[in-house]
């Protein structure tokens, strides 16, 4: 009895630590207008053509064409990818993007966080040398926990 108690909290547990990627999969889904874009610390505002991702269900992404008086960043028209969750340790998430538009084809960590005076969800991406501060274009609906749970997830 001790055994099979023991068996049915391990398979539990290990279901629950499964369902965390697959939690902040399903966060990130969604539309993110930028608050913030800086490639080695200069600000890349306005060298983007629209200021947003998409991660879209299918893990396909829609990224902003870079424009081509950008200073640091290679100009690029392509504006899709692929995104996927990855973690790395207990409760450390990143999103990797593959892109032939070489400015967002990295590696970012990811963490979630709410505002607190209007309760938008806000994500962070930071990778080696860009990092997008974003907030998301539509809260989910009356899911309040949720962005809290995400919130939580990632800190």
């Amino acid at each position: 009895m001790k055994n099979s108690i023991k068996t049915i909290v391990l398979v539990f547990i290990l279901l629950l630590s499964s369902c965390k990627p697959n939690i902040i999969a399903t966060g990130i889904k969604r539309d993110w207008s930028f608050d913030s874009i800086t490639y080695d610390n200069e600000d890349m505002m306005y060298y983007m053509g629209i200021n947003m991702f998409t991660f879209k269900n299918d893990n396909e992404i829609v990224l902003p064409y870079v424009l081509s008086d950008s200073p640091i960043l290679p100009p690029s028209h392509i504006t899709y990818g692929e995104w996927t969750i990855i973690e790395k340790k207990k409760n450390i998430f990143f999103v990797k993007i593959i892109s032939e538009n070489k400015a967002f084809n990295d590696l970012y960590n990811l963490t979630f966080h709410k505002e607190v005076t209007s309760g938008k969800l806000l994500a962070i991406l930071i990778s080696k040398k860009m990092k997008i501060t974003m907030r998301c274009a539509l809260n989910p609906i009356g899911n309040e926990k949720f962005i809290d749970e995400l919130v939580s997830l990632t800190e």
